[in-house]
């Protein structure tokens, strides 16, 4: 589903799984919702759950930072509403992050209710699979950072305490627990971003190695879209396999991934035998 009418929201491919957003499709989102009107809209937005400005603004300028990184896990099949599905997931995301940074100063935000059809849950779990070789195969943190934050669940700040692993000391100045947190956080951030790097690494590395042996019009679909990075608009509109729709491209991708991860499985199986 799309945005509707001239709404800002629509210059982006709200309709499309973020997964299958092209790298200049993330970066020209993250920086439409740095500036205004949109910045502004959401800053208004956050503080109607904190009622302190300042909160309201580091917590929008979080939200933004983590659009990038989860945009992978953004999918507008969840909404059954009339409403934009890109807009709704960003907001639901301010407003949790909001009553949660709220709650822990004490103070009383007006509480979120379980979302409606069309608005988009936390986005947990989209990024982690037990089976999933690629995962297997990251280092130890980035894999620990990844099953901390998709596979438990856990908030950010959390997931940084509970970590096995610890940024190294600078210098010999003593932090305070505060700013100890906020070196845990953010060294989380960094792994976290880090593990996404390395598991689209692996996955393109995969690609160039087994996708010959796919079907010839799922192996296109894996070039185009995981490979060459392009977006699923583009990629449908170069595809040598006519006809093909948006959402055709979509499915070839996903089965194209489907069959790749099972080649990939019966290989290493063969290995071991």
């Amino acid at each position: 589903m799309a945005c509707d009418g001239d709404d800002p929201w629509d210059s982006h491919p709200a309709g499309v799984p973020g997964e299958c957003w092209s790298a200049e499709q993330k970066e020209a989102f993250v920086i439409f919702l740095s500036r205004d009107p949109v910045l502004g809209e959401l800053v208004r937005f956050a503080y109607g759950f904190t009622e302190d400005l300042g909160l309201a603004g580091v917590v929008v300028q979080d939200k933004i930072g983590d659009a990038w990184l989860y945009l992978p896990s953004y999918n507008p099949e969840r909404y059954k509403g009339r409403g934009c599905p890109l807009r709704n997931w960003v907001f639901m995301m301010v407003a949790r992050e909001a009553v949660r940074r709220a709650s822990e100063l004490g103070k009383h935000p007006r509480l979120v209710d379980e979302p409606p059809a069309e608005v988009d849950p936390a986005p947990v779990g989209d990024l982690w699979s037990e089976d999933d070789p690629f995962i297997a195969r990251l280092r130890p943190p980035y894999r620990e950072a990844l099953a901390l934050r998709h596979r438990d669940g856990l908030t950010p700040e959390v997931a940084a305490e509970r970590s096995a692993y610890r940024p190294r000391s600078r210098g010999k100045k003593k932090l305070s627990e505060e700013e100890q947190k906020v070196r845990l956080y953010q060294a989380l951030k960094v792994r976290l971003c880090r593990a996404v790097q390395e598991y689209r690494r692996l996955i393109k590395a995969a690609v160039m190695r087994h996708a010959a042996a796919l079907p010839r019009v799922l192996e296109e679909a894996l070039v185009m879209v995981l490979l060459d990075e392009l977006s699923i608009e583009e990629a449908a509109r170069r595809s040598a396999h006519r006809p093909c729709t948006e959402r055709a491209m979509w499915e070839r991708r996903k089965r194209g991934y489907e069959e790749l991860v099972r080649i990939i499985l019966e290989s290493e199986d063969h290995e071991d035998a």
